[in-house]
């Protein structure tokens, strides 16, 4: 029998959310028409309202409703993921077995490969690899690469853990952590796939059975899809609380299939949803770049404390707010409300977040990992820009050579760099520069020199040796700092947005690794007493890897 694993990185199963509503429709239907009598008092009588949900979800799943809805859910990247750990022989692969004295231990996490794979046929059993030549995609088809968490083998789980491509986009970009990898049995520093391998695999708490997800991290919610331990993480109303919208929809008088947003939102669905879906202007601008003006009759309120900070001040405090927490300081009176929401304030506040991994507002950019999803959210941007206005070609609009003998025009000389083609962060910081050079400021570039350390060798392994290719074409620079771009409104839509909301989730997700990772780092493996300790000398003999920590132990 199937069952569904998640990523151990954002508790989501391979191919995306859930899209079934419950396994009992009768049940539910009874259960939330209770709840709605008992909140507060309805018009509508109990037969009725039973009626209206047995009816809507009669439909089974939210695909015959609207294909939308599966898209919105679905992972991305043709469903490829991220295999990490040993892969070998089918009866052995993710598990390479060390001595400790007379007994098994866990495979090492130097050499960890990575793989980029698809197509599960249940759990972690992928059937397909995927490998990328020249920039064509090719699929390797009819193998078996085990990540799954089932006994596999006579001394226990296997170790193999597969993550979303998203997601270990994510951790990469997102991690920060004050100390350096850890330096694993071959006397050199692990890549961040072996950190994670060994992370993952020595926890007190091991990942859960048919199911993958880490006991030691919050998921927020997601896993509530399973719904009474089911094996599939198929439900919506596993994740159900309280039934506040659907009553609001049913008093401004929705019926059917109009309750659908709304039992969606009292299910949490947005936390399931792509976190890629970038927002997009409602109708054709030009809308207004800077809609703040001063209100009339604004006095600073001086009992406040924060309306007395100097205004250079308020962009550093603002970058580590939540973005919806920036509103919330800007409701409280005039005199915020105009500070906190100017263009020039905003403008650092995303500067600066944009620098700082550690801003709660970093995710609000794409990744550079992902070139799609940056695309994506340029592509997305441009449609709050006014009519007309020159943008830089994207992918699409660039055309590469047909002839491989063309190819090495497209290869940057060694004794050259491409001056212009520059990263889309330091097109931002010029930008940013030029913006506030009347007033003195500058906007900080950010530096990757901390993320290149922690993640070195740690891009997807793949068994073909790459061949020289043509240089990517360059990213285009975002446009939120460009000064005919809509910053607030376009703030104001990415509040609002279940991708988004999703977005800082996984963001959140990466926070609680930061504190796994800082532990690791500094006490090693949580699971001292199975392991050897950080430092012993290891040898090799024909069972494996044998320990010399205490040679002629009993």
């Amino acid at each position: 029998m199937g069952h569904d694993e998640v990523c151990v990185l954002c508790g989501i199963r391979l191919e995306g959310g859930p899209i079934w509503w419950c396994s009992d429709k009768e049940e539910a239907a009874l259960q939330i028409t209770d709840e709605l009598l008992k909140s507060e008092p309805m018009d509508l009588p109990r037969e009725e309202i039973t009626s209206t949900l047995l009816k809507i979800f009669a439909i089974g799943d939210l695909d015959a409703v609207d294909p939308y809805y599966r898209w919105a859910v679905d992972s991305g990247h043709e469903r490829d993921c991220i295999g990490i750990g040993h892969f070998g022989d089918i009866h052995s692969q993710g598990y390479r077995p060390c001595v400790h004295h007379g007994r098994p231990l866990h495979p090492t996490g130097d050499d960890v490969q990575t793989h980029r794979v698809r197509n599960s046929w249940s759990g972690g059993f992928f059937t397909e690899l995927v490998d990328f030549d020249g920039g064509e995609r090719i699929v390797h088809e009819r193998l078996t690469i085990q990540c799954d968490t089932r006994l596999y083998h006579q001394d226990g789980l296997s170790q193999n853990i597969w993550v979303h491509v998203a997601c270990w986009s994510y951790v990469q970009e997102w991690l920060e952590s004050p100390l350096q990898p850890r330096i694993g049995r071959s006397g050199n520093p692990l890549s961040l796939a072996g950190e994670l391998y060994e992370l993952v695999g020595s926890r007190h708490q091991p990942r859960v059975d048919r199911q993958a997800w880490l006991p030691c991290v919050d998921y927020g919610g997601t896993l509530d899809a399973y719904m009474s331990y089911q094996q599939y993480q198929d439900y919506i109303f596993g994740c159900r609380v309280g039934v506040k919208h659907l009553a609001e929809a049913l008093k401004a008088g929705l019926r059917d299939m109009q309750l659908i947003p709304a039992i969606l939102k009292d299910c949490n669905w947005w936390m399931f949803v792509r976190p890629d879906i970038w927002p997009r202007a409602p109708h054709p601008g030009p809308y207004d770049p800077n809609p703040i003006t001063d209100v009339p009759g604004t006095v600073p309120q001086l009992q406040a404390k924060i309306c007395q900070l100097p205004n250079e001040l308020l962009p550093e405090l603002l970058q580590h707010f939540y973005l919806q927490d920036i509103f919330a300081l800007a409701s409280t009176c005039k005199d915020l409300y105009v500070r906190c929401l100017d263009r020039n304030t905003l403008v650092h506040v995303v500067c600066n977040a944009i620098a700082n991994v550690s801003s709660p507002l970093h995710w609000i950019t794409p990744v550079r990992s992902l070139p799609e999803e940056w695309l994506v959210a340029y592509d997305a941007m441009k449609t709050w820009m006014p009519p007309g206005t020159p943008q830089p070609p994207t992918f699409a609009e660039l055309e590469f050579p047909e002839d491989e003998a063309d190819d090495e025009d497209y290869i940057p000389p060694d004794d050259e760099g491409y001056s212009n083609q520059k990263s889309g962060d330091e097109d931002q910081s010029e930008r940013g520069d030029d913006e506030f050079e009347d007033d003195g400021d500058s906007v900080e570039e950010a530096t990757t020199d901390e993320d290149e350390g922690i993640i070195a060798g740690c891009i997807v392994d793949v068994p073909v040796p790459p061949r020289p290719r043509p240089s990517p074409a360059p990213l285009p620079p975002l446009l939120l700092l460009d000064p005919d771009f809509p910053l607030l409104t376009f703030l104001r839509a990415y509040r609002d947005s279940d991708s988004m909301r999703s977005r800082q989730r996984r963001w959140k997700l990466i926070k609680q690794f930061d504190v796994l990772f800082t532990n690791y780092r500094r006490y090693g493996w949580e699971r001292d007493d199975d392991f050897c300790l950080p430092g012993t000398t290891w040898a090799s003999d024909e069972q494996g890897l044998s320990c010399q920590c205490q040679v002629g132990h009993p």
